[in-house]
């Protein structure tokens, strides 16, 4: 919780999260997000910036309205949920300017056509980017929603279906 966060951080600090819950039928997710950038519910070839954020970073305040920040929506086997922090939509060229979402955005749905979306996001960074190093790290996170997701019934883990890097 906020609470926790808050005395454990030193002061000054705040932690951007977010929270996707994807029902077990695949048939909705609900997603928290705390101060990070939006993220994208990919329809087919389609992606659209849909998880804004609702609730201010962890350790901003004592508590969170996390309820009221849930974002959910039905969704179908096959969609896909992909997070990028403000590392990889802020990342800058030589000239200052920041890559944005509206690029990222693009790697991701040429990515999805390569069924490889992070391998696209990141070629796009390093391509804008031409050689600067990136400011802040960069997280990318790609969930699947296909059956697979979940464990299996022999309580096995699953290997496919969330990826990040």
């Amino acid at each position: 919780s906020s609470d926790v966060c808050s005395s454990d951080l030193p002061t000054g600090r705040f932690l951007a999260a977010i929270f996707v819950r994807v029902e077990r039928s695949l048939k909705k997710v609900s997603v928290i997000n705390c101060g990070m950038p939006e993220s994208w519910l990919i329809r087919g070839s389609s992606a659209d910036a849909c998880f804004k954020s609702l609730a201010l970073p962890l350790a901003i305040l004592g508590a969170n309205d996390f309820e009221s920040a849930a974002i959910t929506l039905d969704t179908s086997y096959g969609d896909r949920i992909f997070v990028a922090s403000d590392g990889a939509t802020e990342a800058l060229n030589a000239e200052k300017l920041m890559i944005g979402k509206e690029r990222i955005g693009e790697a991701i749905v040429r990515g999805v056509r390569k069924s490889e979306p992070i391998e696209e996001v990141i070629s796009a960074i390093e391509n804008f980017c031409g050689g600067i190093p990136l400011v802040d790290d960069a997280t990318l996170v790609d969930i699947h929603l296909v059956e697979d997701l979940f464990p299996s019934h022999e309580g096995k883990p699953s290997e496919v279906g969330l990826k990040a890097a």
